[in-house]
């Protein structure tokens, strides 16, 4: 049985409707055949493509090399719901243009009838907590490896809506936050792309020590250890003898009170609780699952059992330590078991560089004032999610009203 909306919304306005997804949307219309071209070159996206409404990867690819998952067309206007593990949210709207996108079939691709329903507001209807709460109870019932649902069960669902006039106006409103949010994160990607150059120039290339019209011009001398020539008066060490990598506490999903302490796992986030069990900014590490994926802490944080949590006697290095573990492909250093993990003992041998501090403290200060900017742009990023998901069920419930829906809109477009 699909989503009923009385039972969630037994009250709403007299000039909204209630219908059958079904009846306003074609669920999975348009696939790959064996007519289309399979030299073309596409952008395959997978279900790890795409996260809480964020596309962030999408492998350009020949179709003839593509995976065998690789059949769902999609166009403008179009929404992707994962049917396994609905929990996990990942789902996107395709808002901008499209450039050949293919996608798994692992998503149901919603199709809107434009001249009924607004396609902002179907995406952000079919995103709701509420709704994506409804598709997780329906998956884990399933008998089967993975928790998953019918894209039929979408088509069997109920929507409610108001004129169309007003629903553009709702889908402008929740846009505008999340082009806000995604500019945040595109600023992030690019300050971190900063970071990751400085410290590569410094300790990957070398270059500042190379320049002889650099204050920092040195000579060099070979490293046995290393392998390789390295400035004169630094130094070899391991991992063990610089970090203390803990193990992360269980916390499991119904003990999880909420809160703002994000509790991590290898693959981020994965939901808040009220008690942090580590007080200081810390590097996650991937330990099961996800193996060796790195994540920044900018909170007291609980990292859970399938991670590691850096702990150094130099606090204040932490963005220096944070790219040069990035350095260390850690993500492919999975143990041979039946579950891929990382272990402990074999990055504690993972030999380094060790500069001096007078360097170290140089550049760390240098990294400090990228992170410093992306912590600020985390922050609105949060606070900007948070309103976003206030106003959400508050609009498509008909309980916050526009009054003037077309002036509203005629405004924001001038």
């Amino acid at each position: 049985m699909g989503f009923v909306v009385k039972e969630i919304f037994p009250k709403y306005p007299s000039d909204w409707q209630v219908k059958l997804i079904g009846e306003i949307v074609d669920i999975n219309k348009s696939s790959i055949s064996k007519n289309d071209d399979k030299e073309q070159m596409i952008r395959y996206v997978d279900i790890k493509s795409v996260d809480r409404g964020r596309l962030t990867e999408a492998r350009e690819m020949k179709l003839a090399d593509a995976p065998s998952r690789a059949k769902r067309k999609v166009k403008l206007g179009d929404t992707i719901i994962s049917t396994v593990r609905p929990n996990l949210e990942h789902y996107y709207l395709f808002r901008d243009a499209i450039t050949n996108e293919i996608v798994s079939t692992g998503y149901a691709v919603v199709s809107p009838n434009k001249e009924l329903i607004d396609y902002k507001y179907l995406y952000y209807f079919l995103t709701t907590n509420i709704f994506t709460k409804f598709l997780t109870q329906t998956a884990e019932g399933h008998a089967g490896v993975y928790p998953s649902f019918k894209p039929s069960l979408i088509s069997s669902s109920e929507i409610l809506y108001p004129p169309i006039i007003e629903q553009k106006a709702i889908g402008k409103i929740l846009s505008l936050l999340d082009q806000k949010i995604e500019l945040n994160h595109q600023m992030n990607e690019t300050l971190e792309q900063m970071a990751q150059a400085i410290f590569k120039s410094w300790f990957v290339d070398f270059e500042p020590f190379r320049d002889p019209e650099h204050e920092w011009y040195c000579e060099f001398e070979y490293n046995e250890e290393l392998e390789k020539e390295i400035p004169k008066g630094w130094e070899s060490t391991t991992i063990k003898d610089e970090l203390t990598l803990n193990y992360g506490k269980g916390l499991t999903k119904k003990k999880r009170k909420g809160g703002n302490v994000p509790v991590y796992g290898s693959n981020g986030i994965v939901g808040y609780h009220n008690e942090s069990i580590v007080e200081y900014q810390t590097i996650v590490i991937g330990r099961k699952g996800s193996v060796g994926e790195l994540e920044l802490t900018y909170h007291p944080s609980w990292p859970i059992d399938t991670t590691y949590y850096v702990e150094s006697d130099r606090k204040e290095y932490i963005f220096y330590w944070y790219q040069q573990l990035k350095t260390l492909s850690l993500n492919e250093m999975n143990s041979h078991s039946a579950v891929p993990g990382l272990n402990r003992d074999q990055v504690y041998q993972l030999k380094i560089i060790k500069p001096k501090d007078d360097v170290i403290n140089h550049v760390n200060s240098i990294l400090n004032s990228f992170y410093s900017k992306i912590k600020i742009n985390i922050s609105q990023i949060e606070t900007l999610t948070q309103l976003r998901d206030l106003l959400l069920p508050q609009l498509i419930s008909g309980k916050l009203r526009i009054p003037d829906p077309e002036k509203f809109l005629e405004v924001l477009d001038t």
